[in-house]
């Protein structure tokens, strides 16, 4: 049995993207782990078939996280953004010596530009 998820995205402007034009970004399905929550901006990583956010300057980066969700008692689909140009003064990272400059070559090789 084939199970679709369809979701709505409706997102205020808070200067997430960094581009003009958001005719570049693409976008993915992907799974939260039941009792997390992702932000939206999140860098994310995958661990097994979840997405986490990154917590170590060599944590591979996979995506950013499109809409803000909280994974209760079960697993939550959710939506990443898998490219684009994103201000990295709106990216959240795990880490309190982190910050997004810390990923900027490990996103670029994902396809996602990350403008410090």
């Amino acid at each position: 049995m084939t199970t679709t998820v369809t979701t709505k995205l409706e997102c205020e402007y808070d200067n997430l993207f960094a581009a003009l034009s958001k005719s570049h970004v693409h976008s993915m399905g992907a799974t939260v782990k039941a009792g997390t929550t992702l932000e939206r901006g999140s860098l994310v990583k995958l661990d097994g078939d979840y997405v986490v956010l990154v917590t170590a300057a060599a944590d591979e980066v996979y995506g950013v996280v499109a809409k803000t969700v909280t994974a209760g008692e079960s697993d939550e689909p959710t939506v990443i953004y898998t490219d684009g140009e994103f201000n990295g003064n709106k990216i959240i990272v795990g880490g309190e010596d982190l910050s997004a400059s810390d990923f900027v070559a490990s996103a670029r090789k994902a396809g996602i530009i990350i403008r410090v």
